[in-house]
């Protein structure tokens, strides 16, 4: 038998294949890594930091100062109270969304928690960007204020909502410095509950001013003589006021207010404010006379019904979301937001508009009185940007003020958008959205018109839409439609036409009567003009009934014209059961509209009446909806100040379409789901998916980076890396904007239940020099 041999291994060649499998699979790894994450340290391979981001810090500020400010201004003892819920409603925000991040800060320890931090750089920023929350921060002293700027020019992220140091420690006023210095804001006003409630503050009183009783100007006009005879003093307020002007120079003008009595005045019905004086007044490192205010509203005759100020009736303002910006991702351009301003909302005006941004403003359409856009576009309630190397928002309102939305799930919906958008800007988190409205396009006109039969007008119509090339909706009366075939198939193609219903739906009944008569009209227009109907309107006021939607969505119909304003200006999507139905809501008011039929011969007042309209809804990101009476058809010199007008918009960033386009482009819009993930400092994962049954084509996805790149570099999903097709086919147009903190794609076309997946490398010389220190 054979002996077996046993051969000796060489250890050597043993080792050297070990090592060698161990670095090829260490390479693998990094290459997966690099694949996964993009640029990365060394300190990041490890599996158990891997995809880790570490968010930083939020402080909040707990402020005794401040506590006390309150308990100043509002002497009703209620001034405690209203700091703590505004305090309070921050925290709760807060902690939902970064309770393991979040810490309280007194006013001792903030000073001390900046000095420290400022004494160490790395500390204060290192890889992750702390947040400092100021709730209505009244009082902070001077230091405070200084570090909290050094804070924030370092790289830190600050929140301020309401007011921030408006005095100092010892609550004294200083004045609105802070603010205008880091937010790149300037005070505009108070927004209060509504007419004939104001303020009058101290800062308006850099003189000394006499003691007495101030009134808004227009309760002094309309104050009836015999109710002046109840007060003591008889002259006239008009010249009590140049007397007071000519005796105290540097007493600021109040247009707004009149002196009318001096402090022993009782029983007034009206809203006023007395002024007592001198108190001490601070501007910089000077301190003048000044005074107290206290506010008050009278109701009755009865010293029981002094109610202090603001007024408690009617505390609910409306506050308006602008569309596509970074914080409001997500939220309907022009959407209308209930706050309650019992503690005063702030408005101001942007001073510095390279490195500061309006998110939204205290405007209501519906309610408030027309402006012009030059005066309403620098005023905001919401703004966001930078100072220095850090971030900033300013909030002229908190989350206290919200009461009134509380159980309105619209407004809880836009509100918790809004705080995640805010808290991911501020934590240089990316942001990702989709534009509402095709490539190029910042806002959609819809023009439309009403036709209950034949006449010259309708004929001259149909020739302007089709000379100003614009794709319009007439509403036609399907009754009639059978005596003017012509007109109706012209007006079809070119733009759309739908259904006008002159019938109550009291006449009509149950929903199967409304079924057969909404299948009536739909069947006699499409037999004239060969192609689907699918919008409607009725002659009646008033909001559509349950029934009525329930007639339409199950008939076919996709879209219904309201005679009612609604709580945005973009379109919406109904709820379920209903939610093959779109709503595109009113954007001009009744009174607008009756202005516009009485001044249609005057192309000066149609432009004031209908372009500051315009470029508002244009501000807002929404569809400006412009109903035109026939009348307006009438003559020649109307349609051509009419065209005029179109031209003017053409102009602008809209998009003319018809209902039918607008209703399936919103559609389109809200079935393109959009992700984005980042999995390193360097890299980013978006994911975009077309869940609707039809193609989306010319969609834009922003993504806010959360740091200012100088270039991207994209790639697809990884399994299309090994296609044998170059790289530009699928990596999307793309832009860079907003100093390289905004990124753009382009979707050209993305077809029914696919996806897109991109991997984004973003260059910048921070990253640069991040990765050179590895």
């Amino acid at each position: 038998m054979r002996a077996v041999q046993i051969q000796r291994i060489n250890i050597f060649w043993f080792l050297t294949l070990g090592v060698t499998a161990l670095a090829a699979a260490f390479l693998v790894y990094l290459l997966l890594l690099e694949s996964a994450l993009g640029a990365f340290r060394i300190s990041e391979a490890s599996p158990a930091n891997l995809g880790s981001i570490q968010r930083p810090t939020i402080g909040i500020l707990e402020s005794a100062s401040s506590r006390a400010a309150y308990e100043r201004l509002f002497t009703s003892g209620v001034g405690a109270a209203r700091y703590d819920t505004s305090r309070v409603s921050w925290e709760r925000v807060l902690a939902r969304r970064s309770a393991n991040n979040l810490i309280a800060l007194d006013d001792g320890n903030l000073s001390l928690e900046l000095s420290t931090r400022a004494s160490d750089p790395g500390s204060l920023i290192g890889e992750n960007h702390d947040i400092l929350v100021l709730p209505a921060a009244l009082s902070l002293s001077d230091e405070q204020l200084v570090q909290i700027e050094e804070f924030v020019q370092s790289g830190g992220s600050l929140l301020v909502s309401w007011s921030a140091g408006l005095y100092d420690e010892n609550l004294i006023w200083r004045g609105w410095g802070f603010l205008e210095t880091t937010m790149g804001i300037q005070f505009d006003s108070y927004v209060e509950s509504g007419p004939g409630v104001f303020r009058v503050s101290a800062d308006t009183f850099p003189g000394v001013v006499p003691s007495g009783v101030y009134v808004p100007k227009w309760v002094f006009d309309s104050i009836k003589a015999d109710r002046m005879n109840l007060m003591s003093v008889r002259e006239s307020g008009e010249f009590l006021r140049s007397q007071q002007q000519a005796a105290a120079h540097e007493f600021a003008p109040l247009t707004d207010y009149v002196w009318i009595d001096t402090l022993g005045v009782t029983n007034l019905d009206f809203d006023y404010a007395t002024v007592e004086g001198p108190a001490r007044y601070r501007s910089g490192s000077t301190t003048t006379d000044g005074v107290i205010v206290s506010y008050y509203t009278r109701r009755g005759y009865r010293d029981t019904s002094e109610t202090p100020f603001p007024r408690t009736a009617g505390t609910t303002r409306r506050f308006t979301f602008r569309g596509n910006t970074l914080i409001t991702a997500g939220i309907p351009g022009g959407y209308r937001a209930k706050i309650q301003v019992y503690n005063p909302g702030v408005a101001v005006r942007i001073t510095d508009p390279d490195r500061v941004y309006s998110a939204g403003f205290w405007y209501d359409f519906a309610t408030d009185q027309g402006v012009q856009y030059d005066a309403l576009n620098p005023v905001s309630g919401l703004v966001y940007g930078t100072f220095g190397e850090g971030r900033i928002v300013f909030m002229g309102f908190g989350p206290d003020a919200l009461g009134a939305s509380l159980g309105d799930p619209e407004d809880e919906e836009v509100f918790g958008r809004l705080y995640d958008n805010v808290l991911s800007f501020l934590r240089r988190e990316p942001i990702v959205w989709t534009h509402d409205w095709p490539l190029g396009h910042a806002g959609a006109v819809m023009m439309t018109a009403n036709m209950d039969g034949p006449s010259s007008n309708a004929t001259q119509m149909a020739t302007f839409f089709e000379n100003q090339n614009v794709s319009a909706t007439v509403f036609v009366d399907a009754s009639l439609a059978s005596n003017y075939p012509e007109l109706v198939s012209r007006l079809y193609n070119q733009g759309d036409i739908g259904i006008l219903d002159p019938a109550s739906e009291k006449i009509a009944g149950s929903v199967d009567a409304l079924r057969t008569r909404f299948r009536r009209y739909r069947q006699t227009l499409v037999e004239i003009v060969g192609g689907p109907v699918t919008g409607y309107r009725s002659t009646v006021r008033g909001a559509l009934s349950r029934n009525t939607k329930e007639a339409l969505s199950s008939e076919g119909y996709t879209y219904f014209l309201p005679d009612s304003i609604g709580r945005r200006t973009t379109p919406k999507i109904m709820g379920p059961p209903f939610e093959s139905l779109t709503r595109l809501g009113v954007t001009m008011r009744n009174y607008d509209r009756r202005q516009l039929l009485s001044n249609r011969t005057n192309p000066t007042a149609m432009d004031s009446l209908l372009l500051p309209e315009a470029y508002r809804v244009l501000d807002e990101g929404g569809v400006f909806r412009l109903t035109l009476p026939m009348e307006i058809f009438a003559s020649n010199e109307q349609v051509s100040i009419l065209g005029q007008f179109v031209q003017r918009l053409r102009q602008e960033k809209f998009w003319f379409a018809s209902g039918s386009e607008i209703a399936h482009w919103w559609r389109l819009r809200n079935g393109l789901n959009v992700s984005v993930e980042q999995r390193s400092k360097s890299r980013i994962f978006v994911r975009v998916s077309n869940d609707n049954g039809d193609t989306a084509e010319e969609a834009t996805v922003s993504i806010a980076l959360g740091e200012s790149v100088t270039s991207v570099n994209i790639r697809p999903e990884l399994i299309n890396i090994l296609k044998s097709v170059p790289d530009e086919i699928d990596v999307p147009p793309y832009v860079l904007r907003e100093n390289g903190t905004v990124l753009d794609l382009i979707i050209k076309q993305l077809k029914p239940q696919q996806y897109r997946i991109f991997h984004i490398d973003l260059v910048s010389p921070a990253f640069t020099a991040r990765f050179a220190s590895n």
